[in-house]
């Protein structure tokens, strides 16, 4: 069975998590990533901005909560889409807790985002204690600074 966190479909190939092409609402439409939430009966998604080393903000960090607590143990694959478009990874992991995932306005000299940019966090994880498939699909906002 799978259990859908967030209000868009996730397409899924073995393990890797992929954007689908849909018509995303006006961006000033969408919720700022500061201290943004998006609540499901099967799980939480927390996005903020945060300074990075210099003081400014620079630092996009992700929470990924699967609920209950007793399906968060495992291997969590995610990803970070920037306008619709895949910054980086898919990313993965195994956990025996909330995921926490950040994504730097710069890293290694490549831009990743920029203010009015929207930002999308979408992710898979499979919970063997209970033989279910969580997946976070989109948790859309916009990076302001305010």
């Amino acid at each position: 069975m799978i259990r859908y966190v967030g209000i868009r479909f996730v397409a899924m190939a073995g393990l890797v998590v992929a954007s689908l092409s849909v018509a995303a609402p006006a961006n000033a439409a969408l919720p700022s990533c500061l201290n943004y939430e998006h609540q499901e009966k099967w799980g939480k998604v927390n996005v903020d901005l945060r300074p990075s080393p210099s003081g400014a903000f620079g630092t996009l960090t992700v929470w990924w909560r699967v609920e209950p607590p007793s399906a968060r143990p495992g291997r969590y694959d995610w990803t970070h889409f920037v306008n619709g478009r895949s910054v980086r990874g898919p990313e993965w992991a195994v956990k025996d807790d909330a995921v926490h995932t950040v994504l730097r306005q710069t890293e290694d000299g490549k831009v990743n985002w920029n203010f009015g940019d929207t930002y999308k966090f979408q992710g898979i994880h499979y919970a063997p204690a209970e033989k279910q498939t969580y997946v976070a699909a989109v948790n859309e906002c916009v990076i302001r600074q305010w």
